[in-house]
């Protein structure tokens, strides 16, 4: 969802346009978040957060609502009340279950089946005494990397608010973003599966190195495209040499970047094909050497899902 669609909605229940199903998600959605963080002209964000302390309060005895709006005002009370509700929502580990935490500083840790976790800041991951035994279940709180031991028999399933991510033996990364409502995860090496299992039409996604899925908590939709400095596939090495280009037609530096990074790119006009291209990109993140090499054939890129196209008009 781009961010005019978003502005959008919020307008609608502003409006008092939108249907209950959206009202429910965007009361669900105001509940984690901190409304400065937000992309929007200061008048909405007071309207919204006075709607929905309006709506809040209605549900309060009349009494109670009066004292609060009387000695700490309407942000306030709006913030007390989500203090409640965060209060009342947060989980607990299971019987039973065993917690790593990492409260003021990353973490590393080793889980009982020899898969390594760095645990962000403030992060937490549960699992039961069962783990490697009948299963490889866990369930992460906040953001993590994982490297995964490969293992066929027993899938490593990782549970993260609605959403799951399921390996056999990969190196990947799920971060949370409470003040955009959005979990991401993004692939280092191997094959992920990412899916929320709560959909009625249950959207399985599948993820390679440099790819990530973002999914939006508020309207429950995956999206894949590249991670934002895809790297070189670590299974491979590639010498640097490989991007100094001499005399080289354009199609052939293409093939060079899919080898290279394990990324799709398709030349859509075949006039810039041959172009040709003379240039030292040594030591330089990949959207920094697409880029230069665009100039150099007066040429341009858009990136559709998880692949890069290139087009342009044609070369002297």
């Amino acid at each position: 969802m781009t961010q005019k669609e978003f502005n959008d909605t919020i307008k609608k229940y502003l409006d008092g346009h939108c249907t209950e199903e959206e009202e429910r998600r965007i009361e669900e959605w105001y509940a984690a978040q901190k409304l400065e963080s937000l992309h929007m002209p200061t008048e909405e964000m007071v309207s919204l957060e006075k709607r929905m302390w309006g709506n809040i309060a209605q549900k309060l005895p009349l009494k109670r609502r009066f004292l609060i709006w009387q000695r700490i005002g309407i942000a306030g009370a709006a913030a007390c009340i989500l203090v409640v509700i965060g209060l009342l929502f947060k989980t607990r580990p299971g019987p039973g279950s065993e917690m790593e935490s990492a409260v003021s500083e990353k973490r590393h840790l080793t889980l009982p089946d020899g898969s390594e976790v760095t645990l962000a800041r403030n992060a937490q991951i549960h699992f039961d005494k069962n783990f490697n035994k009948n299963h490889r279940n866990v369930t992460l709180e906040g953001s993590a990397f994982f490297h995964v031991t490969p293992d066929k028999s027993k899938p490593f399933i990782i549970s993260s608010g609605d959403l799951v991510t399921e390996v056999l033996g990969t190196s990947f990364e799920i971060s949370q973003n409470s003040d955009l409502d959005v979990i991401e995860v993004r692939v280092v090496t191997g094959e992920v599966t990412v899916y929320n299992p709560n959909m009625k039409k249950q959207t399985r996604m599948v993820l390679f190195p440099n790819q990530k899925v973002v999914y939006n908590k508020l309207f429950k939709n995956l999206n894949r495209t590249l991670v934002e400095s895809p790297q070189p596939l670590p299974d491979k090495v590639f010498p640097e040499s490989k991007f100094v280009f001499v005399n080289t037609p354009l199609k052939e530096v293409a093939r060079t970047f899919t080898e290279v990074y394990g990324i799709e790119f398709q030349i859509d006009d075949k006039n810039i094909e041959e172009c040709i291209v003379n240039a030292d990109l040594e030591n330089l993140p990949m959207f920094t050497r697409l880029e230069l090499i665009c100039k150099s054939v007066e040429a341009s890129y858009i990136i559709n899902g998880t692949t890069v196209f290139l087009s342009g008009e044609g070369c002297n």
